[in-house]
């Protein structure tokens, strides 16, 4: 794998070579989920309900694994800024069986809790628990391969060569495109699955594209052996930023998971509602995303060459995007809030539901998106634990607190309303910290 240098040259232009294959990772991820989301609903409104019960949970489990990544990708960053490759080679192995270790654990654990979980805690009525177990059975055996996954691709952008991850993810969406239709339907003379169909087409898209990567990496000769001091050192080392990174990753959507529960007393066709909009928001933020996972390596390879000036300049690149973005995903989502609506359901109730929320929501993605960059720089200066509380901030306490509140007075509006609140109230704090607190950076052994 080709060494990119980030921390020298333009930024703009690094941000924006760094953008697209970004933007193609993300688009693969999100479309092997919407690309389930579409095909279920053919097959009627339990089924679509069904999965708005479920992608909050995939999204927690899924926040985990880019707390892996992020911490992968951090140090070995600061190692390559620092040309150490011989370690950066050492700790990518010991991510990888991190990784998979947690991987299994995961796995394990949500098939074993899927009843505990969806039937008694979220309410799930009987049909569609029974929809959520038909998916979940099979969709838990891809687990430990998507975690795998995320962080090579993590990996592979500390080196700032993110041309090949984006490249095999797409691989993974298409396959999945391709699968879904043929499991779920029982086309080509396959037995007709129904939405246990879509757990199948995921489980064997994570599972091929993962033996890929690996093939690549193995012969590109980027994982070595550590002795297991090091090993131990970097698992040490691996674990101080995982956990708290993970933590601020999953906290939203445990937050959202709490979304469905409380839309879930309201009706089944609020949950169905909101598995949509949240479906089309994860498009609508893609930039956002992108610009946040493009600035980490810069910061993190910019750190390892002391070069502090570089990160700030960065962060405020970041934020100005932010601006103009949500400002501009905004207008363009109330214009076409109904057609983009109907793409996915033509139940009156459930539209309209859907349609509310893009009235509301959206002009928060401007501080949503500054949570992003904010946490993401934390992350890449050694301060993960930062991130986690800006996370815990903006959804432990004070979107559900404020959710339960509004709901009472003003039902579904009142959510959505305690969700634009703590995006914009979190932001302004986090942009008000880091000017009061200007944090000292934390080097990583280059050992």
């Amino acid at each position: 794998m080709k060494t990119n240098s980030l921390s020298s040259g333009n930024i703009i232009k690094q941000l924006s070579l760094l953008a697209i294959p970004n933007i193609i990772v993300l688009i693969a991820n999100f479309g092997v989920l919407l690309a389930d989301m579409f095909f279920v609903s053919q097959l009627g409104t339990v089924q679509l309900t069904a999965m708005g019960f479920v992608f909050p949970i995939i999204e927690i489990i899924i926040g985990v694994a880019l707390g892996l990544g992020i911490a992968s990708m951090v140090v070995i960053g600061r190692l390559v800024g620092a040309n150490n490759l011989l370690a950066a080679r050492q700790y990518l192995s010991v991510a990888l069986i991190i990784s998979l270790s947690v991987g299994l654990l995961l796995s394990a654990v949500g098939y074993l809790s899927i009843e505990l979980l969806f039937k008694d805690i979220l309410g799930a009525t009987p049909i569609v628990y029974s929809q959520i177990w038909a998916y979940l059975k099979i969709w838990y055996l891809g687990l430990p391969f998507l975690l795998l996954l995320i962080t090579l691709s993590f990996s592979s952008r500390a080196y700032g060569e993110v041309y090949v991850s984006s490249g095999l993810f797409a691989l993974a969406a298409i396959l999945n495109l391709i699968l879904d239709p043929i499991f779920i339907f029982g086309l080509l003379g396959f037995p007709r699955l129904a939405i246990t169909g879509a757990g199948l087409a995921s489980f064997i898209s994570y599972l091929a594209v993962f033996l890929i990567y690996f093939t690549y990496i193995y012969r590109e000769n980027l994982v070595a052996t550590p002795s297991l001091k090091k090993g131990l050192a970097y698992s040490k080392e691996m674990f101080a930023i995982f956990i708290p990174a993970s933590m601020a990753n999953f906290i939203p959507p445990i937050s959202i998971a709490i979304t469905v529960a409380l839309l879930a007393d309201i009706s089944q066709s609020a949950v169905a509602a909101f598995g949509i909009a949240s479906r089309i928001q994860m498009f609508s933020i893609i930039p956002l995303l992108v610009i946040s996972g493009s600035i980490s390596p810069i910061i993190s390879q910019s750190l390892g060459a002391a070069k502090i000036d570089r990160i700030h300049y960065t962060l405020k690149l970041s934020l100005l995007a932010c601006l103009v973005w949500g400002i501009s995903v905004a207008i363009l989502l109330f214009a076409i809030k109904s057609p983009l609506t109907l793409v996915f359901t033509d139940v009156p109730q459930v539209a309209s539901i859907s349609e509310l929320y893009f009235m509301i929501v959206p002009i928060s993605y401007i501080g949503w998106g500054m949570i992003m960059m904010y946490s993401s720089y934390f992350n890449a200066i050694g301060k993960p634990y930062v991130s986690m509380m800006i996370a815990l901030l903006r959804m432990m306490i004070i979107y559900i607190p404020l959710a339960l509140l509004l709901r009472y007075y003003f039902s579904t509006i009142g959510i959505f309303i305690a969700l634009v609140i703590s995006n914009f109230a979190v932001a302004i704090g986090a942009l008000i910290y880091n000017s009061i607190s200007r944090p000292q950076f934390t080097k990583v052994s280059n050992s």
